[in-house]
């Protein structure tokens, strides 16, 4: 059994309930505590400030704002977070994604039980594994590589508005669906709030409407409902 710490509670933030449930069976039974979970980026973002935990298993293709935006902005705010990243497959988009937003591992859904609790005990003992296999796995640093050269990654949107977490929340439920009341209930603050909220986003994103917002955030790349998952955004990763 693994030794565990204060700091090494885990977050599990994943939008299959089903999935999150034997992952949190498979965790509870090494030893690690669940502090919370999550299946959108806003529930996981409160979380993560109610609980402070020490890792963060975050779902890459998070419904609404995805998993790399969720990931920086939780590393911006608590940056001793250690963030492992998961994916149904890795490819060289969401790997070179991983490893912009600082996360030490990345987690195919496929792999077996003993496989992720090896990766999740090396990152709780400080082990970077994504930037390693990257440094030492010929086939992985060689995609990597291929994929910073393509059009693919050439056509990726830089720069970006500096949103607050409550405005990323906020934008969040927005590009689920939600309407003004629907966002109060879900972030438990008043509709006159959201309205606020709404018009510093719309001010930040420089649009004039909920549509233009929409967007805005999916050509940008930060939801997978919108352009690839890979984020080049200065703001969000701390180059100002």
């Amino acid at each position: 059994m693994a030794k565990v710490h204060d700091n090494d509670r885990i977050l599990l933030i994943d939008h299959q309930p089903i999935y999150r449930e034997g992952l949190r069976t498979a965790l509870l039974q090494a030893g690690y505590p669940i502090v919370g979970e999550a299946g959108t980026s806003h529930q996981g973002l409160r979380v993560a400030e109610e609980q402070t935990p020490g890792i963060a298993i975050i779902e890459a293709r998070l419904p609404g704002i995805n998993g790399f935006v969720t990931a920086a902005f939780m590393r911006r705010s608590a940056p001793w977070t250690k963030v492992v990243m998961i994916a149904h497959q890795l490819t060289p988009a969401l790997t070179a994604s991983a490893i912009r937003v600082g996360a030490m591992a990345f987690l195919e859904k496929g792999y077996e039980t003993d496989q992720i609790i090896e990766i999740i005990e090396s990152v709780r003992r400080g082990i970077n594994v994504l930037q390693t296999q990257a440094m030492t796995d010929e086939a992985m640093a060689k995609l990597l590589v291929d994929y910073l050269r393509s059009e693919e990654h050439a056509r990726q949107r830089s720069g970006g508005p500096d949103l607050s977490p409550r405005e990323l929340e906020v934008l969040d439920c927005l590009l689920m669906g939600n309407t003004n009341r629907e966002i109060a209930q879900a972030l438990f603050i008043t509709e006159q709030t959201v309205k606020n909220h709404m018009t510093s986003v719309m001010r930040k994103l420089d649009v004039n409407d909920r549509v233009a917002a929409l967007r805005v955030a999916m050509g940008s790349g930060w939801s997978c409902l919108g352009a690839p998952a890979l984020i080049d955004d200065p703001v969000i990763f701390g180059r100002r």
